[in-house]
């Protein structure tokens, strides 16, 4: 018939095994070095960064990094007032991140829960209109 018995020779099995190590190795590198590309991109780290910055009251932060356009329009002491009393509205009594930054188109979304006395723990989306530098 056609069967072989098998081989006990290590170095044979080795140089057959060689061909799938080389292409798993490979496979490994190169999905090392497309995930190593996929961080978050600037648009999202700075939705985050103005998202925790709401989050933990810091209103002085969070107007530094609007454009140059809305802080002439807007003076600090009114920006801070507005996103207070929106709170207030609210009743809520604590904010945090709850999840990452997703991009939908010309908006960053980011995941926040916000605990209020009247509604409840409500998970909402804090949606950002992110300019780029250009024409600022």
């Amino acid at each position: 018939m056609f069967y072989r018995e098998p081989s006990h020779d290590p170095r044979r099995r080795a140089r057959r095994a060689l061909p799938v190590i080389v292409v798993a190795a490979a496979a490994f590198a190169t999905g090392a070095i497309a995930g190593a590309g996929h961080g978050a991109s600037a648009r999202d780290r700075l939705a985050l960064q103005f998202t925790r910055s709401w989050a933990e009251g810091q209103y002085a932060r969070m107007y530094l990094q609007i454009d140059a356009a809305s802080r002439r329009a807007t003076p600090p002491a009114t920006f801070a007032s507005d996103y207070e009393r929106a709170l207030r509205t609210a009743t809520a009594t604590s904010v945090s991140v709850s999840g990452r930054p997703r991009d939908a188109g010309a908006l960053v979304r980011v995941p926040v829960s916000v605990r209020t006395r009247v509604f409840g723990a409500l998970a909402l989306q804090f949606e950002l209109r992110i300019a780029s530098q250009r024409g600022v």
